[in-house]
C-alpha cells in the first residue's frame, strides 16, 4: 500500500454472482470454499469466547492458539461439508510474510491451544461478574 500498512483482500472473480472481478478486504478472518459458511460461524464463535475470556482483540492473542482456533474449525467442517475432507495446511500471512506451519507444530500449538483454554477458563470463572460476562455474551438474551 502506498502508506506502508499491510492489509489482506480476498478476491472473488467475476461470473455467475458478479459480472466483474470483486475485492473485499479482509478485517479479522475469512474463509472460503464450499464449508465457508459454517467455518465462518465457528470461526466467529470461537473468537466471541476468547476475546471475552482473554480481553484482548484477536489480532493480539498469540500464534499457536490461533492455529489451534482454525485446527478445530478445519476439522469440524471436514466432519460436516461432504466437500471438504483430506489433508490440513494451515499457512500464515501477515505483515511479516508467508509462513507454512507444519503438521508436527500444528499438533503441538493444538496441545498447547486446550491447555491455554483451560487456564484462561479457570481464571476467568473465579471472576464471578466476568464469568456472567462470558456466558450472556455466548448466550444472548432473546
Amino acid at each position: 500500500m502506498k502508506d506502508n500498512t499491510f492489509g489482506l483482500y480476498l478476491l472473488l472473480p467475476s461470473g455467475k454472482e458478479f459480472a466483474i472481478p470483486y475485492l473485499l478486504p479482509i478485517n479479522d478472518y475469512t474463509s472460503v470454499g464450499s464449508g465457508s459458511v459454517y467455518a465462518h460461524l465457528l470461526l466467529k464463535t470461537q473468537f466471541r469466547v476468547m476475546t471475552t475470556v482473554a480481553q484482548q482483540p484477536i489480532s493480539s492473542m498469540p500464534l499457536k492458539f490461533l492455529v489451534w482456533v482454525v485446527t478445530y474449525v478445519i476439522n469440524e467442517i471436514k466432519e460436516t461439508d461432504t466437500y471438504s475432507g483430506g489433508h490440513t495446511d494451515i499457512s500464515i500471512i501477515n505483515k511479516d510474510g508467508y509462513l507454512n506451519i507444519s503438521k508436527d507444530t500444528i499438533l503441538k500449538h493444538y496441545d498447547d491451544g486446550i491447555q491455554m483454554i483451560c487456564k484462561e477458563l479457570s481464571k476467568s470463572f473465579k471472576n464471578s461478574s466476568l464469568a456472567e460476562k462470558f456466558l450472556r455474551y455466548m448466550f444472548p438474551r432473546p
